[in-house]
């Protein structure tokens, strides 16, 4: 635990992980009901796409970012001493940012979640190290076989390619009238609040749980001094077996594809955590993308609110004719975007805004956590 000031590694890969969440949310800011939707002759782009999106892509970064919020929340519990009942005034505001997020703005909302698996983590910071990695394995372990089980639940469905109906119809829906969105995202959010603990929850939370172990184990700062050498090759092994799996018409099997691809993040963002570590970087870039970390709430906010204002009202024809690298693009634009806005806002104000908002609700004008 550092004596004081900030730890320049974790907040470089926290601004990897949220300029990455962009990568994967962009293709379902504006037809929320999907993600990437191809068409019905695919290019040689976005079979290439699809290979990037197993390999490189899918949960990488949720992942990542899932065990950031376990450290940061582990940060805080020992900078306020233990007093849980502050910590959890924080999360109940999280929470509520999350809900409107969800309804007003975008479905796809991760801070709701999170703050719910921030409230039942609480009772596991304390823990000894090895104890928080059995109880992050299991409920790794517990996530990953509830969205195994849940998928017999599915049955086939008719592939949906951009010139379909059902992707037609809800293209229309999604980029019409706003009170129309406003309803389809509360029956989403209820329609999560209700699958959440029964699916991805247990892993979410043992992702952050991992987090915690791997930090007080200096992950984060010194790298792994095991296993490291196999953490890509493991990562890339499971993500081959599920893309043929996952290209299958079969919905249990896709299903099958999506838990592996799950399994696959945690070796990559952990590899990735250890080369962050290990490199210590400080050239400029690195400057920027710590500034990034600074401030991941209100950049994770501004993604929604620019990514459903251009793909639903500024732009909403793109829905129609753009192929996977160009989705990509966009993103990328974006990620420009934000390291350049970053360091720019650090420079007058020592916080985002909306974290700036966050503290001041939670905690008051004056309060000081103890060192």
């Amino acid at each position: 635990m550092p004596s004081s000031g900030r730890i320049h590694t974790l907040d470089m890969t926290r601004g990897i992980a949220v300029l990455g969440i962009l990568l994967l949310n962009i293709f379902a800011m504006g037809v929320s009901y999907y993600d990437y939707v191809p068409f019905s002759t695919p290019s040689w782009g976005d079979k290439l796409g699809q290979l990037c999106y197993y390999f490189l892509l899918r949960d990488r970064f949720i992942t990542l970012f899932a065990m950031l919020f376990g450290v940061g929340l582990y940060l805080q519990w020992h900078s306020f001493a233990g007093q849980t009942h502050l910590l959890k005034r924080r999360l109940y505001w999280l929470l509520l940012f999350g809900l409107l997020h969800r309804i007003f703005v975008w479905p796809g909302d991760i801070l709701f979640n999170y703050a719910i698996c921030g409230l039942i983590l609480l009772r596991y910071l304390s823990q000894p190290p090895q104890q928080q990695l059995v109880m992050a394995l299991r409920f790794i372990a517990m996530g990953i076989l509830l969205c195994i089980a849940s998928s017999l639940l599915l049955y086939d469905l008719e592939p949906v390619t951009r010139e379909s109906s059902d992707f037609l119809d809800s293209y229309a829906a999604w980029t019409g009238a706003y009170s129309d969105r406003l309803q389809m995202q509360l029956d989403l959010a209820i329609a999560d609040a209700v699958l959440f603990p029964l699916t991805y929850m247990w892993l979410l939370l043992g992702l952050m749980l991992l987090g915690c172990y791997g930090f007080r184990q200096q992950w984060f700062t010194q790298g792994l001094s095991r296993y490291r050498h196999w953490l890509l090759p493991a990562s890339l092994l499971m993500s081959a077996i599920a893309y043929p799996i996952g290209q299958q018409d079969n919905a249990h099997l896709q299903a099958l594809a999506e838990a592996l691809l799950s399994l696959a993040a945690i070796p990559m963002s952990i590899w990735l955590i250890h080369c962050i570590a290990h490199s210590q970087a400080q050239g400029r870039f690195a400057q920027r993308l710590q500034a990034v970390g600074k401030i991941p709430l209100s950049l994770y906010l501004l993604q929604s609110l620019l990514g459903t204002w251009l793909l639903r009202d500024l732009v909403p024809q793109l829905n129609l004719t753009l192929h996977w690298f160009g989705y990509i693009g966009i993103a990328l634009l974006g990620c420009l975007l934000q390291l350049w806005l970053a360091p720019l806002w650090l420079k007058f104000f020592r916080q985002g805004p909306l974290e700036w908002l966050w503290r001041r609700l939670a905690f008051g004008a004056n309060y000081q956590p103890h060192n």
